[in-house]
Protein backbone atom coordinates (compact mmCIF):
# COMPACT_ATOMS: atom_id res chain seq x y z
CA UNK A 1 0.00 0.00 0.00
CA UNK A 2 1.68 3.23 -0.86
CA UNK A 3 0.82 6.60 1.10
CA UNK A 4 0.71 10.13 -0.34
CA UNK A 5 3.59 11.47 2.16
CA UNK A 6 2.24 14.85 1.29
CA UNK A 7 0.08 13.75 3.51
CA UNK A 8 -0.41 14.67 7.35
CA UNK A 9 -0.31 11.95 10.22
CA UNK A 10 -3.50 13.91 11.05
CA UNK A 11 -4.89 13.27 7.22
CA UNK A 12 -4.02 9.69 8.03
CA UNK A 13 -5.74 9.46 10.83
CA UNK A 14 -8.93 11.06 9.52
CA UNK A 15 -8.93 8.68 6.85
CA UNK A 16 -8.43 5.38 9.12
CA UNK A 17 -4.94 4.66 7.39
CA UNK A 18 -3.30 4.96 11.13
CA UNK A 19 -5.35 4.64 14.24
CA UNK A 20 -4.74 3.10 17.64
CA UNK A 21 -2.14 0.47 17.71
CA UNK A 22 0.23 1.84 14.46
CA UNK A 23 3.35 1.88 14.90
CA UNK A 24 5.21 4.71 13.72
CA UNK A 25 9.20 4.05 12.95
CA UNK A 26 11.11 7.52 13.57
CA UNK A 27 15.00 7.87 13.60
CA UNK A 28 16.64 8.35 16.78
CA UNK A 29 18.76 11.58 17.21
CA UNK A 30 22.20 10.90 17.50
CA UNK A 31 24.64 12.37 19.52
CA UNK A 32 22.36 12.89 22.40
CA UNK A 33 23.53 12.40 26.13
CA UNK A 34 22.49 12.50 29.72
CA UNK A 35 24.18 11.81 32.89
CA UNK A 36 22.02 10.75 35.70
CA UNK A 37 24.22 11.82 38.84
CA UNK A 38 24.36 9.65 42.09
CA UNK A 39 23.52 12.74 44.52
CA UNK A 40 19.82 12.28 41.69
CA UNK A 41 19.24 8.65 41.79
CA UNK A 42 20.92 7.19 44.43
CA UNK A 43 22.82 4.54 42.98
CA UNK A 44 25.96 5.72 41.08
CA UNK A 45 26.32 8.37 37.68
CA UNK A 46 24.46 6.96 34.78
CA UNK A 47 24.79 7.67 31.37
CA UNK A 48 22.75 7.49 28.45
CA UNK A 49 23.89 7.94 24.97
CA UNK A 50 21.25 8.05 21.62
CA UNK A 51 23.78 7.04 19.55
CA UNK A 52 23.46 3.41 21.46
CA UNK A 53 19.80 3.39 20.11
CA UNK A 54 18.90 1.74 16.92
CA UNK A 55 15.64 1.35 15.56
CA UNK A 56 12.94 2.67 17.91
CA UNK A 57 9.23 2.65 17.28
CA UNK A 58 5.85 4.79 18.91
CA UNK A 59 2.70 3.15 18.91
CA UNK A 60 -0.31 5.47 19.20
CA UNK A 61 -2.37 4.89 22.36
CA UNK A 62 -5.05 7.49 22.47
CA UNK A 63 -7.33 9.03 19.81
CA UNK A 64 -5.88 12.48 18.26
CA UNK A 65 -6.88 15.56 20.07
CA UNK A 66 -5.92 19.27 19.35
CA UNK A 67 -3.41 18.24 16.51
CA UNK A 68 -1.53 15.67 18.57
CA UNK A 69 -1.46 12.45 18.98
CA UNK A 70 -0.62 10.52 21.50
CA UNK A 71 2.46 8.02 21.70
CA UNK A 72 3.95 5.50 23.89
CA UNK A 73 7.84 4.59 22.64
CA UNK A 74 10.07 0.88 22.72
CA UNK A 75 11.58 0.45 25.78
CA UNK A 76 15.64 1.41 26.29
CA UNK A 77 18.03 0.71 28.55
CA UNK A 78 18.04 -0.37 32.25
CA UNK A 79 17.93 2.54 34.97
CA UNK A 80 18.79 2.29 38.64
CA UNK A 81 17.23 3.57 41.38
CA UNK A 82 18.37 3.50 45.21
CA UNK A 83 16.74 4.87 48.88
CA UNK A 84 15.81 8.57 49.59
CA UNK A 85 17.25 10.34 46.18
CA UNK A 86 15.76 7.44 44.10
CA UNK A 87 12.08 8.17 45.75
CA UNK A 88 12.99 12.12 45.79
CA UNK A 89 14.45 12.26 42.50
CA UNK A 90 13.68 9.61 40.17
CA UNK A 91 10.77 10.60 38.58
CA UNK A 92 11.99 13.73 37.80
CA UNK A 93 15.38 11.57 36.14
CA UNK A 94 13.27 9.24 33.92
CA UNK A 95 11.46 12.13 32.41
CA UNK A 96 14.86 14.26 31.82
CA UNK A 97 16.23 11.14 30.16
CA UNK A 98 13.76 10.65 27.87
CA UNK A 99 13.47 14.58 27.16
CA UNK A 100 17.34 14.62 26.22
CA UNK A 101 17.20 11.50 23.97
CA UNK A 102 13.99 11.84 22.13
CA UNK A 103 12.66 15.45 21.95
CA UNK A 104 12.84 17.46 18.69
CA UNK A 105 10.27 19.75 17.01
CA UNK A 106 8.00 17.13 16.05
CA UNK A 107 7.68 15.30 19.06
CA UNK A 108 8.03 16.44 23.25
CA UNK A 109 8.92 13.38 25.27
CA UNK A 110 8.81 12.32 28.77
CA UNK A 111 8.63 9.19 30.60
CA UNK A 112 5.14 7.17 31.22
CA UNK A 113 3.87 7.89 34.29
CA UNK A 114 0.45 6.31 36.06
CA UNK A 115 -1.73 8.34 34.69
CA UNK A 116 -1.00 7.68 31.37
CA UNK A 117 -1.57 4.01 31.71
CA UNK A 118 -4.66 4.49 33.22
CA UNK A 119 -6.12 6.80 30.63
CA UNK A 120 -4.83 4.11 28.02
CA UNK A 121 -6.78 1.41 29.57
CA UNK A 122 -9.50 3.70 30.90
CA UNK A 123 -8.80 3.62 34.67
CA UNK A 124 -9.87 6.31 37.04
CA UNK A 125 -9.75 6.81 40.69
CA UNK A 126 -12.95 7.84 42.00
CA UNK A 127 -13.47 7.93 46.12
CA UNK A 128 -10.50 6.12 46.65
CA UNK A 129 -11.33 3.12 44.46
CA UNK A 130 -10.00 2.24 41.32
CA UNK A 131 -12.20 1.61 38.60
CA UNK A 132 -12.93 1.04 35.13
CA UNK A 133 -15.38 3.83 34.66
CA UNK A 134 -17.15 3.50 31.14
CA UNK A 135 -18.03 -1.00 33.01
CA UNK A 136 -18.44 0.43 36.29
CA UNK A 137 -17.78 3.16 38.60
CA UNK A 138 -18.77 1.21 42.01
CA UNK A 139 -16.38 -1.76 41.27
CA UNK A 140 -12.66 -1.38 42.58
CA UNK A 141 -10.65 -3.28 40.27
CA UNK A 142 -7.55 -3.32 42.35
CA UNK A 143 -6.24 -6.03 44.73
CA UNK A 144 -4.19 -3.42 46.72
CA UNK A 145 -5.41 -0.32 47.56
CA UNK A 146 -4.25 2.22 50.45
CA UNK A 147 -5.28 5.29 48.87
CA UNK A 148 -6.72 7.34 51.52
CA UNK A 149 -4.93 5.58 54.55
CA UNK A 150 -3.48 8.25 56.61
CA UNK A 151 -0.50 7.09 58.34
CA UNK A 152 0.86 9.23 61.44
CA UNK A 153 4.64 9.35 61.96
CA UNK A 154 6.15 7.61 64.67
CA UNK A 155 8.71 9.51 66.85
CA UNK A 156 11.44 7.34 65.10
CA UNK A 157 10.35 6.88 61.52
CA UNK A 158 11.42 10.11 59.04
CA UNK A 159 10.17 11.16 55.78
CA UNK A 160 12.73 11.06 52.37
CA UNK A 161 12.74 14.61 52.14
CA UNK A 162 13.81 14.62 55.92
CA UNK A 163 16.38 11.63 55.38
CA UNK A 164 18.34 13.45 53.02
CA UNK A 165 18.80 16.68 55.44
CA UNK A 166 19.54 13.82 57.91
CA UNK A 167 16.99 15.02 60.31
CA UNK A 168 14.69 12.91 62.21
CA UNK A 169 12.36 15.68 63.03
CA UNK A 170 9.57 15.35 60.48
CA UNK A 171 7.88 18.57 59.18
CA UNK A 172 4.34 16.98 58.22
CA UNK A 173 2.86 15.08 61.41
CA UNK A 174 0.85 12.32 58.87
CA UNK A 175 1.36 11.43 55.36
CA UNK A 176 -1.42 9.88 52.89
CA UNK A 177 -0.99 6.71 51.22
CA UNK A 178 -1.00 6.99 47.65
CA UNK A 179 -0.52 3.41 46.53
CA UNK A 180 -2.74 0.84 44.75
CA UNK A 181 -2.38 -2.33 42.09
CA UNK A 182 -4.17 -3.79 39.29
CA UNK A 183 -3.96 -6.59 37.19
CA UNK A 184 -4.30 -6.90 33.57
CA UNK A 185 -7.00 -9.15 33.93
CA UNK A 186 -9.18 -6.80 35.59
CA UNK A 187 -9.78 -4.31 32.59
CA UNK A 188 -12.98 -6.13 30.82
CA UNK A 189 -12.31 -5.34 27.03
CA UNK A 190 -9.46 -3.02 25.47
CA UNK A 191 -7.43 -5.83 24.08
CA UNK A 192 -5.80 -3.11 21.70
CA UNK A 193 -5.13 -0.87 24.22
CA UNK A 194 -3.34 -3.83 26.77
CA UNK A 195 -1.29 -4.81 24.30
CA UNK A 196 0.07 -1.21 24.54
CA UNK A 197 0.89 -1.31 28.05
CA UNK A 198 1.85 -4.78 28.82
CA UNK A 199 4.90 -6.53 26.80
CA UNK A 200 5.98 -9.98 27.40
CA UNK A 201 9.45 -10.25 29.41
CA UNK A 202 8.96 -6.38 29.60
CA UNK A 203 9.74 -4.58 33.24
CA UNK A 204 9.49 -0.78 33.03
CA UNK A 205 9.50 1.83 35.27
CA UNK A 206 6.08 4.71 35.79
CA UNK A 207 7.55 8.12 36.37
CA UNK A 208 5.46 8.97 39.38
CA UNK A 209 5.73 7.95 43.26
CA UNK A 210 3.75 6.17 46.00
CA UNK A 211 3.59 5.58 49.57
CA UNK A 212 1.82 2.22 50.97
CA UNK A 213 1.21 1.63 54.55
CA UNK A 214 3.39 -1.58 55.87
CA UNK A 215 0.92 -2.81 58.49
CA UNK A 216 1.95 -5.31 61.02
CA UNK A 217 0.57 -8.23 59.27
CA UNK A 218 -0.85 -7.20 55.41
CA UNK A 219 -0.78 -8.75 52.00
CA UNK A 220 2.12 -7.40 50.70
CA UNK A 221 2.37 -6.15 47.19
CA UNK A 222 5.89 -6.91 46.89
CA UNK A 223 5.74 -10.56 48.57
CA UNK A 224 2.31 -11.28 47.19
CA UNK A 225 1.94 -13.43 50.96
CA UNK A 226 0.57 -12.82 54.30
CA UNK A 227 3.55 -11.32 56.59
CA UNK A 228 4.35 -9.86 60.00
CA UNK A 229 6.37 -6.61 60.61
CA UNK A 230 8.01 -5.49 63.62
CA UNK A 231 6.35 -1.72 63.40
CA UNK A 232 3.56 0.06 61.42
CA UNK A 233 5.64 1.94 59.00
CA UNK A 234 5.21 3.18 55.36
CA UNK A 235 7.15 2.76 52.58
CA UNK A 236 8.20 5.36 49.33
CA UNK A 237 8.39 3.62 45.77
CA UNK A 238 7.94 4.38 42.92
CA UNK A 239 5.46 2.59 39.94
CA UNK A 240 6.28 0.09 37.29
CA UNK A 241 4.78 -2.12 35.43
CA UNK A 242 5.77 -5.95 35.60
CA UNK A 243 5.70 -8.48 33.24
CA UNK A 244 2.67 -10.61 34.95
CA UNK A 245 0.60 -7.86 33.52
CA UNK A 246 0.17 -6.04 36.84
CA UNK A 247 0.06 -1.82 37.20
CA UNK A 248 2.19 -0.88 40.45
CA UNK A 249 1.59 3.22 41.37
CA UNK A 250 4.27 1.93 44.01
CA UNK A 251 5.62 -1.35 43.37
CA UNK A 252 9.56 -0.30 43.60
CA UNK A 253 9.93 0.59 47.29
CA UNK A 254 12.97 2.55 47.65
CA UNK A 255 12.37 3.63 51.30
CA UNK A 256 11.06 3.13 54.54
CA UNK A 257 9.77 5.57 57.34
CA UNK A 258 12.36 3.49 59.50
CA UNK A 259 15.38 4.21 57.48
CA UNK A 260 15.28 0.86 55.82
CA UNK A 261 16.27 1.26 51.80
CA UNK A 262 16.73 -0.70 48.59
CA UNK A 263 17.43 -0.44 44.91
CA UNK A 264 15.20 -1.35 41.61
CA UNK A 265 16.56 -1.59 38.38
CA UNK A 266 13.97 -1.35 35.43
CA UNK A 267 13.74 -0.72 31.96
CA UNK A 268 12.45 3.14 31.01
CA UNK A 269 10.04 3.90 28.74
CA UNK A 270 9.25 7.35 26.49
CA UNK A 271 5.77 8.89 25.91
CA UNK A 272 4.99 11.89 23.88
CA UNK A 273 3.08 14.22 22.15
CA UNK A 274 3.51 13.66 18.73
CA UNK A 275 2.79 16.70 16.32
CA UNK A 276 0.15 15.37 13.51
CA UNK A 277 0.10 18.91 11.23
CA UNK A 278 3.58 17.92 9.77
CA UNK A 279 3.82 16.12 5.94
CA UNK A 280 4.95 12.49 6.34
CA UNK A 281 7.94 13.35 4.26
CA UNK A 282 8.98 16.01 6.89
CA UNK A 283 8.89 13.77 9.85
CA UNK A 284 11.96 11.05 10.18
CA UNK A 285 10.04 7.77 9.52
CA UNK A 286 10.93 4.89 7.78
CA UNK A 287 7.45 3.16 7.93
CA UNK A 288 4.38 3.19 9.18
CA UNK A 289 3.13 -0.52 10.23
CA UNK A 290 -0.04 -1.81 11.34
CA UNK A 291 -0.45 -5.24 11.10
CA UNK A 292 1.03 -5.47 7.98
CA UNK A 293 4.04 -3.28 6.88
CA UNK A 294 2.73 0.18 4.87
CA UNK A 295 6.12 1.30 2.99
CA UNK A 296 6.30 5.27 2.39
CA UNK A 297 7.81 6.36 -0.77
Amino acid sequence: MQIDTNKTLRQLYEEGVIGIGTKLYMEVPKGREYVSKKELNGFKEQKFISDKIEEHYWEIALELKNNEIFVIGESFDNFRLLGAEGYVYGTEELNKICDKMFTTDYLKARSINIDDVNKVLGVEIIDNKVVQKEISSNTDISFFNHLGIKHRYGRREVSPESFLKKQSKKTKKKVECTAYSYHEQSIKGKELEKSLIFKENLNYWLASRGICLKNKKEKYPILFMEVSWDDISVDFGIGSIIDDKIVNSAREVLLNSNYDFSCGKLAIRPVGNLKSNIPIKDLPISEIRKKSIIKLS
